[in-house]
């Protein structure tokens, strides 16, 4: 998906989902195509509130998967959406209607998941130059986010 099939599958799952905008947040490789540090992705990441994510794991209709990195799990929602917990104590931004975790704090995932032993060196290549354009990204200082501190 190039940024403009991110933005409407984004658009989609927000009805899909029932969720204001402010609570449906996107994550890894589909924030990094909503920033322009990529130009396309396979699937939507997206981080929703805790309460809405146990009410679709105990609907029994989408498959428990554990988290990249270990940590926790996710819901497979569709072919293309990946529902993980929100962190809402992570700085966001909103693009155009979108919202998305900030540079610095994808900066933060993607350093993380280069060290995860399980991780690819496929996809360890693909990290740290993903690495590289957001440190690029942070100091341009073209871009402001709210951070939560």
């Amino acid at each position: 998906m190039d940024k403009a099939a991110v933005i409407e599958r984004y658009k989609t799952l927000l009805n899909e989902l029932d969720e204001p905008a402010y609570s449906v947040v996107l994550s890894a490789g589909s924030a990094l195509v909503l920033l322009g540090v990529r130009p396309a992705t396979n699937d939507l990441d997206v981080d929703i509130p805790e309460g809405t994510f146990k009410m679709f794991e105990r609907s029994g209709k989408f498959p428990v998967l554990p988290a990249v990195g270990g940590d926790g799990k996710h819901l497979k929602f569709d072919k293309d959406v990946d529902l993980n917990v929100l962190d809402t104590d992570r700085g966001v931004v909103c693009l155009g209607g979108v919202w998305s975790y900030s540079p610095s704090e994808l900066l933060a995932q993607k350093r993380y998941l280069s060290k995860s032993p399980e991780r690819s060196e496929d996809k360890r290549a693909a990290d740290l130059l993903d690495i590289a354009v957001l440190e690029n990204l942070i100091k341009d200082r073209s871009l402001t986010a709210r951070a939560l501190a």
